[in-house]
């Protein structure tokens, strides 16, 4: 995860997963590909949303088919203890955590455009909804909210990118093990050195509990020597209910 400081460090960061974790045909979900499929390269992860390779509905060519799994690539790290364990929440956080396997940067200068307009909300929207078409929980009928966090940033070239890569993995791990991290993002630095990061947590407590290990607190430590300047938004996704089927607001808060 971005390194932020100590006094920040609740905004940026969901869902934890046991190292040991065994998966029977029974507890497996019928409509995830596994993690397998998806390849390890980070800018097909980051800008190409190669992630949705395990979204099954949308890659039936996949032959011969992919046996079911409950573990989902939520980040650019596609390690074992970095994976979502779908089963670890609720069937709303479930379906967002799926639909954002589709999230990617829609213009070049994310780094600096608002960040409303820098992705690609309607076609993750467009898949929860289809998703959801699918279930008969009712829970879905009701409006869904989700806490986002935005990191712009500004690098100098003095930053080791190597040292910086290194806390914002152990940071992302922790956070994954505390619980409810739906979605992690981070672009790359335009040429001079603004980039962004931003995750999706199932509610705000959660971004707070995923900040407090000690890789977390290490790397918020470290931010007024890693980074030139920098700024965090927060935002809270609205999906369906009283906005209607299909629709959602995304809007900054405090």
């Amino acid at each position: 995860m971005a390194a932020i400081p100590s006094d920040l460090s609740s905004k940026l960061l969901t869902t934890p997963i046991s190292a040991s974790a065994t998966l029977s045909e029974a507890d497996s979900d019928s409509d995830l590909n596994p993690p397998s499929v998806v390849s390890s390269d980070a800018n097909g992860l980051r800008f190409e949303a190669s992630a949705s390779l395990q979204l099954r509905h949308l890659n039936p060519s996949l032959s011969p088919p992919p046996s079911s799994s409950n573990l989902l690539v939520i980040s650019p790290y596609t390690s074992h203890e970095h994976l979502l364990d779908l089963r670890s929440v609720s069937l709303p956080n479930q379906l967002l955590a799926k639909a954002m396997t589709l999230f990617r940067p829609t213009r070049p200068d994310y780094a600096t455009a608002p960040y409303p307009d820098s992705f690609n909300w309607a076609d993750v929207i467009s898949e929860y909804t289809h998703l959801s078409n699918h279930q008969s929980d009712p829970q879905l009928l009701s409006q869904q909210t989700f806490h986002l966090i935005s990191f712009h940033s500004r690098l100098p070239p003095s930053t080791s990118r190597a040292h910086l890569s290194a806390l914002d993995a152990a940071s992302h791990l922790e956070a994954v093990r505390s619980g409810g991290l739906l979605k992690y993002w981070f672009g790359e630095p335009d040429s001079e050195g603004r980039n962004l990061a931003t995750c999706v947590w199932r509610e705000k407590k959660d971004a707070s509990m995923g900040s407090r290990g000690r890789g977390h607190s290490r790397a918020a430590g470290e931010t007024r020597g890693l980074y030139t300047d920098w700024r965090v938004g927060r935002w809270a996704l609205r999906v369906g209910g009283d906005l209607g089927v299909g629709k959602w607001l995304l809007e900054k808060i405090e």
